[in-house]
């Protein structure tokens, strides 16, 4: 019996065209669909020279971190330098770590109540739809009221009041509507 030989497998290191990132893709698209990269633009105008990553970029480029579950500004620095996730997500480019606290940094009271805007927005058109399909499937709509201990520590949480345990502390109220969490705010 002749045993044929195995054809030789040669083996490409594709390492620089793959990213772990490539589920975000669908929240990219689903962020075009709602026009929020348009919104962003529109809404938010911190940056104030016309080089390097723009205002839209900045805080798509945050938001698709986020979403794929990294919550750190040192994460910017990874999805910086993986240019296929970049490229895919539509971005032209993406702020660094440090970078990224700097601009984030230039948010005052008016361009955060700008982002809240853009926020409120996004979620009148994507509310109605939520809500329908939960009555839908459960014949109610379900309302749930949170109020969340946050410890804080520090000189610089100003207001913080000491809780039930005994350290300082925040509390985030939200509310959920169904599926969305519809509203958050810090109380001391």
């Amino acid at each position: 019996m002749i045993i044929p030989k195995p054809e030789k497998i040669e083996i490409e290191f594709t390492d620089a065209k793959l990213t772990g990132m490539a589920g975000a893709l669908f929240i990219a698209r689903l962020a075009r669909r709602f026009k929020l990269p348009e919104q962003l633009s529109t809404h938010i105008q911190l940056k104030k020279r016309n080089r390097g990553c723009d205002d839209k970029d900045s805080l798509l480029g945050l938001i698709y971190n986020f979403c794929a579950g990294n919550g750190h500004l040192s994460d910017m620095d990874i999805l910086q330098k993986d240019r296929p996730t970049v490229s895919l997500l539509g971005l032209e480019d993406v702020r660094g770590s440090r970078r990224m606290g700097e601009y984030l940094s230039r948010f005052k009271a008016d361009s955060v109540k700008a982002l809240y805007g853009v926020i409120r927005d996004l979620c009148r058109q994507v509310a109605p739809d939520v809500i329908e399909h939960v009555v839908k499937e459960k014949s109610y709509l379900p309302i749930f009221l949170d109020g969340t201990e946050i410890e804080v520590d520090g000189h610089l949480f100003q207001e913080a009041k000491v809780g039930y345990s005994g350290s300082r502390q925040y509390w985030l109220h939200s509310i959920f509507i169904g599926h969305l969490w519809a509203s958050a705010r810090l109380n001391p």
